[in-house]
């Protein structure tokens, strides 16, 4: 079969739902690293100059499910602040029994936060790093004393692989190194039942592992370390269990070779069982297994958890109604003392309390004092467990009387929580003070300190108040539906995309309309509007560390010095940039053309009659010197100074260039000029002096879009070597002009050049032979550079860019955080304080120049998600774009019925707008559950099209309707008046219309028809034209007229349309279980149809061939899994760049419910091949090499696959972009290009 399409897979957004959270992960860091003083500057904001911005306040005040408020005596609040007490240290140190420690004295332990997510993993929820698959489970491997007691994460992939990883500092940046790689699916044949990495287990003293199947085995493995404390995977042994296996752990250790591990199996007969497997390390585990069974009661429920604890040495099991405890005794030989239990239920009707998640503090949690905790006899162990319905904290303490012997267990509400913990961890940092991080499946991700306070008499609960929120994320999971829209055109800068990805996620209050974005994100601080109306910015630096800019207007120059900043005080004002101060002495009724350094490190300031040399400390000590003509361009390079004048001779502009070599001696300065071959009847727009090796050169562009180049021979004149002609590289669709503007050198023979029509170019030079490498499009007007350091630049013409070479050819948006984007006019980098610390690298900051003021942008250094968001507050479930007042509309889930249930924003100011609504537009029952834009031609005005919206309901007694709804926006009130509506006998599950402005609709099984009558003035009856054996669920309509259905369990369907009934043509034969967006794709190569699959979670490409009007699945061209259900819609995201020369590449978009996005772009065969090609020079490039960064892991498995075809995952190039350099600057260029054919 020839499949000729082929597809390149990006994965735009990772899900941000966390899975497994794992805080105080030790990392051990040397002082090589400068990370010795981690702790002490941990305590001192990065951001302290930072100002509260829109979507920084959108994070702090974010709506809570069920918070539990307390408003209190201030006097109280503080008294509680200041009290401590001291923490009783429970840990047993079994790890340092009989072994010595290493000298570690070069180095120390830095805890860290570790997120694994749904399919990749952050660090204190920084930079994401990408799986090769779905995460299957995860645990931490603890430190020990051969592991210089750092930690090991453990993680196991759906497609079978275990990864053993440590944490390490590159570059002051956290990253997750690959240790070792073990593939567990090596025989593909067997059952997935008894595949294993359903779950890891690890042993307390961190020297073996058990990787459970779903059922049947479990694979115990000895881990090993070498001389430097590296862990390794060795000697295994699998275990089989008597059934599928619901849980199962290590015990914790008595001795450091003793080993007891326990699962709980319910057998073939649905009966539970606990096995218990009993070992020694030091001895053969194969022949020293004692296992133990014990059956268990028909009453005994299946726990939720089952969990170690450390001090009792016991295993507690949570079940629904009860907690149970279970001693070593007890497990092995069945001793009936070593038991204990206690109810797990609250209120009058005992109704259990349903715990979701469990942690266990490192810290004692002393809000609830008893004797025990005091009493040597006592043992005890600490477990937080969170429940649902009411979302509630409680404390369960476990006690063991050594002296009697004897177990009890203990229960005490701590508080009411603000909404569901999935994950969550609570450390108490002071008397009733702790700091709290919880995430949920609902969109929830935060970190706070608390204090709980006292609620009733004597204790018996508290409430938490919050302290300090120590940040949130902004979540967009669960994604419930999204749209893509055509970007709107903003006030100030440029649509960089053709496009814009919205969608509507979280749950409850949190709720949100969320627009996503690609890019750098950066946050700004206040602007100072006086600033207002500069041109350019310059920075001077001082020996004495401070730093103060030279702000230049059409008209004066002037200086401004920041406030210092204060890092001893956490109360810094966010908006200290607002203290600027002007040094008037230095101001002056010029514009500076330019402000740099000479090679003797004086500064020179040249100004349109002249310049000024000196530190810039006292201005009176500036050497200043004046012409008669204004300069219009300038450049520095060592001493050499090149400036520009124009002049007019017959009514025609041209310019002339000197180059001044000036020396300081006894008495000032000294001022050579150079010679240079006179320009001829030409005007400059770009002069730019370049330091090459042992060289000087000069580049000269004029306005006859070429670029002259000299270079400074002997003599002292410059000598005319080549010319480089613009207009060969000039984009003719796109009708631009290459008049250069900015020239910067990349390294030796390469160059980058800017234009004044917004392009940027990369260009090579050899032998004074030109030749482009890219050029791309970022504006219309100038493009400034900033260099920010080697081969990463900032790019400025209105938006702002980042060009990291490193990474691509092509540069990655900055997305500030802010409601409406701005533009940018100049910047400089300012650089980072010396007192400044932070645990990952520290964010760029810039001084920029923008439409409203002067600013500190922060500016990320990792490509991520930028997120701008719309409060619904209700959990929205339906979305679509009204295009005719730019709207979007949102069906929601509301608590009571008299709510409204569609709610409307507006795209431009991103506002929810108030709705005048009848009270026949969602009547009592009924539950709006689809809609679409209705165009119908006006009867009345010719060429005039009516825009209406069509409403599909479900009601409670289980029928449907459809309604016709007018909408009229009048400023921020959207009027809506019912025109008309039916009743169906079933729910209407999807509706749209035809090319006549038939409406077409799903109810029940049936597709129905109806048209409007202009001649009658009313909606002709609705006729059935075709009915399945299972529900309609999704319509799509091509451009032929041709409709295709999708049923709920008999796969898709093409009708023919004729203008005036519907005729169907051809049932598909293939899959039964299709999601209901349908993408259809038109080209040379025919019609294809982009269809999704429920039961493998796959994406398909179907031929549709024309010759009989038929298609099936047999069709198939191209097929890829993904992991999650993928929800896909037509999409082509052309960045500014590519719009005129890319339509040709057909995309579409897919996105799972827990936020995953991911992009699907045709390409050429050849294409595909040249990147298939460097993915596999990637994966052999990395073979050998005993340590890889996740980014540089490759498939265990070879590409094609039966069920993968014609689809290649770009992700691990993409990450791997610097590794080109085994690849000509043309092919380097293309592969580039291809991976950035889109700009979300």
């Amino acid at each position: 079969m020839e499949h000729n399409t082929h597809y390149i897979e990006q994965t735009v957004f990772a899900s941000n739902m966390v899975r497994f959270y794992f805080n105080n992960f030790k990392v051990r860091v040397h002082h090589k690293d400068n990370f010795l003083a981690y702790a002490e500057r941990q305590q001192v904001p990065y951001r302290y100059k930072r100002l509260l911005t829109t979507s920084t306040w959108q994070e702090l005040t974010e709506p809570t499910d069920s918070m539990d408020p307390f408003s209190g005596d201030e006097e109280e609040f503080n008294e509680i602040l200041q009290r401590s007490t001291t923490k009783k240290d429970t840990d047993v140190e079994m790890r340092d029994l009989n072994e010595e420690d290493d000298d570690l004295s070069d180095s120390q332990l830095v805890p860290v936060n570790i997120f694994i997510k749904c399919t990749s993993m952050s660090i204190n929820d920084k930079s994401c790093h990408s799986f090769l698959s779905p995460v299957m489970s995860a645990a931490v491997l603890e430190g020990n004393n051969q592991s210089k007691h750092e930690d090991s994460l453990l993680v196991t992939l759906s497609c079978g692989d275990l990864l053993l990883i440590r944490i390490v500092l590159i570059n002051n940046c956290f990253e997750p190194v690959v240790l070792q790689r073990i593939n567990l699916h090596r025989d593909q044949n067997k059952s997935k039942l008894i595949q294993l990495g359903r779950s890891i287990s690890t042993f307390k003293l961190g020297h073996l592992i058990a990787i459970a199947a779903y059922s049947k085995v479990i694979r115990l493995s000895k881990v090993t370390y070498c001389k430097d404390g590296i862990p390794a995977i060795g000697e295994s042994l699998n275990l089989i269990t008597g059934g599928v296996i619901v849980q199962s752990c290590f015990l914790e250790p008595v001795d450091q070779n003793h080993i007891m591990f326990l699962n709980l199996v319910s057998t073939e007969s649905s009966i539970l069982q606990l096995e218990c497997s009993e070992f020694y390390l030091n001895k053969e585990m194969e022949n020293d297994i004692h296992r133990s069974v014990l059956m268990l009661p028909n009453t005994f429920e299946i726990p939720y958890f089952m969990i170690p604890l450390r001090e009792t040495q016991c295993v507690l099991f949570v079940q629904e109604s009860k907690c149970i405890i279970n001693g070593m005794n007890y497990l092995i030989s069945h001793d009936g003392v070593d038991y204990a239990e206690l109810p797990l239920t609250v209120g009058l009707a005992q109704d259990p309390i349903q715990v979701n998640a469990y942690y266990m503090p490192s810290t004692m949690i002393s809000c609830y004092p008893c004797e025990e905790y005091d009493d040597p006899n006592i043992r005890f162990d600490q477990i937080l467990l969170s429940s649902t319905s009411p979302p509630t904290l409680w404390l369960l303490e476990v006690f063991y009387d050594t002296k009697k012997p004897e177990w009890y267990m203990r229960i005490g509400k701590l508080f009411t929580q603000p909404t569901i913990f999935s994950q969550f961890s609570m450390e108490e940092t002071g008397f009733l003070t702790y700091d709290l991080a919880y995430m949920n499946e609902k969109g929830s991700t935060d970190f706070k300190t608390i204090s709980l306070v006292a609620r009733g008499g004597d204790r018996k609960y508290f409430s938490m108040r919050i302290i300090e929120d120590r940040g949130s994320t902004i979540n967009w999971f669960p994604t419930f539906d999204f749209a893509i829209v055509n970007s709107a055109k903003p006030k100030f800068v440029n649509s960089t995309s053709s496009q814009e990805f919205w969608c509507i996620g979280r749950s409850s209050k949190r709720g949100a309309l969320i627009n996503l974005r690609k890019g750098y994100s950066a946050e700004k601080s206040k602007p100072i509007s006086k600033f207002k109306g500069a041109e350019k910015i310059f920075r001077v630096n001082f020996q004495n560390g401070d730093t103060k800019f030279i702000l230049s207007y059409p008209f004066m120059s002037i200086m401004i010095k920041l406030p210092k900043n204060n890092s001893d005080s956490q109360s810094e004002d966010f908006d200290s940039i607002n203290e600027a101060e002007i040094i008037d002495e230095f101001t002056i009724d010029q514009k500076t053309l330019l402000v740099t350094k000479l090679k003797n490190g004086k500064y020179i300031q040249i100004l349109q009659n002249g310049w000024r040399i000196g530190d810039f400390e006292v201005a009176e000590e500036l050497a200043v010197t004046s012409i008669p003509f204004e300069i219009t361009l300038a450049s520095v390079a060592g001493n050499h100074v090149s400036i520009c004048y124009d002049y007019t001779i017959d009514c025609l502009t041209q310019s002339n260039i000197e180059i001044l070599e000036i020396l300081a001696d006894a008495e000032g300065y000294t001022i050579t000029p150079m010679r240079i071959p006179k320009i001829q009847g030409l005007q400059c727009s770009m002069i730019e002096l370049l330091t090459r090796g042992s060289f000087i050169d000069l580049a000269v562009g004029t306005f006859a879009y070429e670029v002259i180049f000299y270079r400074l021979s002997t003599g002292n004149t410059f000598e005319h070597r080549s010319v480089l002609d613009c207009k060969e590289y000039a984009d003719e669709k796109a009708h631009s002009c290459h008049i250069p503007h900015q020239l910067v050198d990349v390294n030796e023979g390469k160059f980058l050049l800017t234009t004044r029509d917004g392009y940027i170019l990369m260009v090579t030079h050899e032998l004074e032979k030109f030749r482009k490498v890219f050029q791309a499009k970022l504006g219309e007007t100038v493009i400034e550079i900033i260099e920010s350091s080697k081969d990463i630049y900032y790019l400025i013409t209105k938006a702002m860019w980042k060009l990291d070479l490193n990474s691509s050819m092509y540069p990655e948006k900055v997305c500030i955080s802010e409601t409406t984007d701005r533009s940018c006019t100049s910047g400089v980098i300012i650089p980072s304080l010396e007192n400044e610390f932070s645990a990952e690298k520290p964010d760029d900051e810039l001084l920029v120049i923008r439409d409203d003021g002067l600013c500190s942008l922060f500016v990320s250094h990792i490509v991520e998600c930028n997120v701008k968001k719309v409060g619904l507050g209700a959990t929205p479930l339906r979305l679509m774009y009204y295009s005719s007042y730019c709207l979007f509309v949102v069906i929601v889930a509301v608590e009571k019925e008299l709510e409204n249930k569609i709610l409307f924003v507006d795209h431009k100011i991103k506002k929810v707008l108030q709705a005048s609504a009848p009270s026949n537009l969602v009547a009592a029952g009924e539950y709006p559950i689809c809609m679409s834009e209705w165009q119908v031609e006006s009867r009345r005005q010719e060429g005039y099209t009516h825009n209406h919206l069509l409403l599909g309901f479900r009601t409670r007694e289980g029928s449907g309707a459809v309604k016709i709804v007018e909408i009229k926006k009048q400023k921020d009130v959207v009027n809506l008046r019912v025109l008309n509506f039916w009743q169906e006998l079933l729910p209407v599950t999807c509706i749209t219309q035809l090319s006549d402005s038939t409406i077409i609709y799903g109810s029940g099984r049936s597709i129905m028809l109806t048209r409007y009558l202009p001649q009658e003035s009313k909606m002709s009856g609705a006729e059935t034209v075709y009915t399945f054996i299972s529900d309609v669920i999704g319509l799509t309509v091509l451009k032929d007229n041709s409709v295709i259905a999708v049923t709920s369990q008999d796969s898709y369907q093409r009708f023919q349309y004729d203008g005036t009934h519907l005729t169907i043509v051809l049932s598909d034969s293939g899959s039964k279980s299709l999601l209901k967006d349908i993408v259809v794709h038109e080209d040379e190569r025919g019609t294809r149809l982009i269809v999704g699959d429920k039961e493998d979670n796959s994406i398909s490409s179907v031929a549709l061939t024309t010759g009989d009007d038929c298609f099936d699945s047999r069709g198939t061209r191209a097929k890829v899994t993904v992991p999650f259900l993928p929800r896909i819609k037509n999409c082509h995201f052309f960045p500014i760049w590519g719009e005129t020369t890319e339509a040709h590449h057909n995309k579409f978009i897919a996105v799972g419910l827990n936020g995953e996005v991911k992009l699907f772009t045709s390409v050429t065969e050849s294409q595909f091949e040249l990147l298939k090609d460097l993915s596999t020079r990637l994966i052999g490039s990395n073979k050998g090499k005993k340590v890889l960064k996740l980014s540089e892991l490759s498939p265990s498995v070879e590409y094609n696959t039966e069920n993968d075809f014609n689809f290649l995952n770009v992700d691990m190039i993409s990450a791997n972009l610097s590794k080109l350099q085994e690849y000509n600057d043309g092919d380097a260029a293309e592969i580039s290009k291809m991976l950035s054919l889109s700009l979300i």
